[in-house]
């Protein structure tokens, strides 16, 4: 059987539910504080992605080079055996 709500439960529940409610100060102080963190975040988002940018800046003429030198070096153990072949050093 379902527990009956007397009248005065009822306006206890609904005294707790006002009590528990924010007030316009407090929805205000949480608005001002979720904008500055949201700041905070879009500061650090801005880091990185400067951050991001100088890497790809760097990293772009690296990357050009280290295949350069992969194909000098290519080159070079291609001349290499060819040598060690004539002379007959070759292994």
């Amino acid at each position: 059987m379902p527990k009956k709500i007397t009248i005065e439960t009822l306006a206890e529940m609904i005294r707790r539910g006002f009590h528990e409610t924010a007030t316009k100060s407090e929805l205000e102080e949480l608005r001002k504080h979720g904008d500055e963190n949201f700041r905070l975040l879009a500061d650090d988002i801005r880091l990185v992605k400067e951050d991001v940018h100088d890497m790809k800046i760097t990293l772009g003429p690296l990357v050009r080079t280290v295949v350069q030198m992969e194909h000098e070096l290519q080159n070079f153990h291609l001349r290499l055996s060819r040598l060690e072949r004539k002379t007959g050093i070759a292994k």
